[in-house]
């Protein structure tokens, strides 16, 4: 039986010290900070229709 390929919906980027991906719904980031901590943040997309 064969397998069905699906596409993703997700994509990442690197950045200077961090990490940006994005869904279909929302985005993240996540940086280093200076001091070593790690910030992370989310945010809903709003759609365009």
């Amino acid at each position: 039986m064969a397998k069905t390929k699906r596409k993703t919906t997700i994509g990442g980027q690197a950045l200077i010290e961090g990490i940006m991906m994005k869904g279909p719904h929302k985005i993240a980031t996540a940086i280093r900070k200076p001091d070593g901590e790690i910030t992370i943040r989310t945010k809903k997309l709003k759609s365009v229709f």
